[in-house]
């Protein structure tokens, strides 16, 4: 890539070059499951079958079409999910969305919205339980599925609840960046195995409390970033949405920090 420059002293002019390198590259007559079985499917059977945690999300300028293709994705994970996860393994997902300096809880009923700062701090103290997505949020609803239509139904739900606004480039813009966990874990539910007494009023012997290791968790993340926006791109935008965008601009430039960080 070719970017031209303009030195500080106005006059001179430059051209630095960035050479970039992708896994792989798709054009628009790539098909939905063509995405997914270079991108998506490979995750799934790491999710299956390791505990390490695996990674996808979706970044780019708005109206490029994220939403569309990462929707597309979760189905067929969702389908190839249940086709090869053992029968003694639930699967549970949770969704939230980071709308500026909030969280919202998508799988919630009521509205659900915490400050920022404070759902950080809770977050280290949260104990809903032992199996926690990667990233830990209080009160966040985790929904056991059952079936692939149930799976579904929840991610359209959670879809309508995400904020979304009417902008120049996009007719529904997202305004916030949609999490999606999906969390494979062993059903440990035991039989109750009740010793009956006789009628005799001796004592049944008891057994020894034995303690259950902890069962592992897989955990897939899927995370759908809100759309960069160029600034001849907002020049019609209200101050509202002015406020939007340097939300999103500002945490997207804080997550390439990162990434360059941990390559480096």
């Amino acid at each position: 890539v070719h970017f031209p420059k303009l030195h500080y002293n106005g006059v001179t002019k430059s051209i630095e070059h960035a050479p970039f390198q992708f896994h792989r590259t798709f054009n628009e007559n790539t098909t939905n499951q063509q995405v997914y079985d270079a991108i998506g499917k490979p995750l799934v059977d790491k999710c299956l079958h390791s505990t390490e945690p695996s990674l996808l999300f979706a970044t780019g300028q708005t109206g490029s079409g994220k939403t569309y293709s990462l929707y597309a994705c979760l189905e067929s994970m969702a389908m190839e999910l249940f086709e090869k996860k053992a029968p003694d393994t639930l699967i549970k997902i949770s969704s939230f969305e980071v709308y500026g300096e909030n969280i919202s809880d998508l799988l919630r009923e009521e509205d659900h919205i915490k400050r920022g700062t404070q759902a950080t701090n809770n977050a280290r103290h949260a104990q809903d339980g032992p199996h926690q997505p990667t990233m830990p949020i209080q009160g966040l609803v985790q929904k056991q599925v059952t079936t692939v239509r149930q799976f579904l139904l929840l991610m359209r739900n959670a879809l309508k609840g995400r904020k979304t606004s009417t902008t120049k480039k996009n007719d529904a813009s997202s305004r916030s960046h949609w999490v999606v966990n999906i969390i494979l874990l062993k059903d440990t539910t035991s039989k109750n195995n009740s010793i009956k007494l006789g009628k005799s009023k001796s004592r049944a012997p008891q057994s020894t409390p034995t303690s259950t290791p902890k069962t592992p968790t897989r955990t897939l993340t899927v995370v759908d970033l809100a759309g960069s926006e160029r600034h001849h791109d907002s020049t019609d935008h209200t101050p509202k949405l002015i406020k939007e965008s340097s939300f999103i601009n500002q945490s997207l430039l804080s997550l390439k920090k990162v990434i360059r960080a941990m390559s480096d």
